[in-house]
């Protein structure tokens, strides 16, 4: 029901803000989730709701999160910035891998240092070898990744080749 719908908004805004919703901004959310295809956000001073995949976040407007880039060497672990995870690499004969959890590098193919940083608009990812690279963002639309992760999706990059990227692994290019 319509009402309902309206006080689930109006928890998850005061919740996330500790502001009381405006009933026209709950309109707004509601219009953003009534849409049948696509996505969208709608943005007050202090919080703002936006739609991808369908799936709604209400969250504190903030800053756009800053770029990062670290300096990677091998063996080592690096935590990802505003993130809950970590990349770990190890050096080691291919049977270290434990039940292929992990992504194995072939190190000779490395010529030049290794960077860790998140994704950027027109990041291109090649899929098999022989085959032309493709926009990481049509792995964003296939996998239903929400928007908001996106920017601060992680990548490995050597020499400004991506090496390996969340989700889809080693580049062709670097697997043994």
């Amino acid at each position: 029901p319509l009402a309902v719908a309206r006080r689930v908004i109006r928890f998850a805004v005061s919740h996330t803000s500790n502001i009381a919703a405006e009933f026209a901004h709950v309109e707004r959310v509601l219009a953003l989730c009534a849409r049948s295809t696509g996505h969208g956000s709608f943005q007050t001073r202090s919080w703002q709701a936006t739609r991808s995949f369908g799936t709604l976040r209400i969250a504190l407007t903030s800053a756009p999160q800053p770029d990062y880039s670290l300096p990677l060497t091998a063996p080592g672990t690096y935590p990802l910035p505003n993130r809950a995870s970590v990349v770990n690499l190890e050096l080691g004969p291919r049977k270290s891998v434990y039940n292929n959890v992990g992504h194995l590098v072939d190190w000779v193919l490395i010529s030049g240092s290794l960077e860790l940083r998140n994704w950027h608009p027109g990041d291109r990812f090649p899929q098999a070898a022989h085959r032309p690279a493709r926009k990481l963002t049509h792995f964003f639309q296939e996998s239903g990744i929400p928007s908001w992760e996106r920017s601060a999706w992680p990548l490995i990059t050597c020499a400004n080749s991506i090496l390996w990227t969340r989700g889809q692994g080693v580049s062709p290019s670097f697997a043994p």
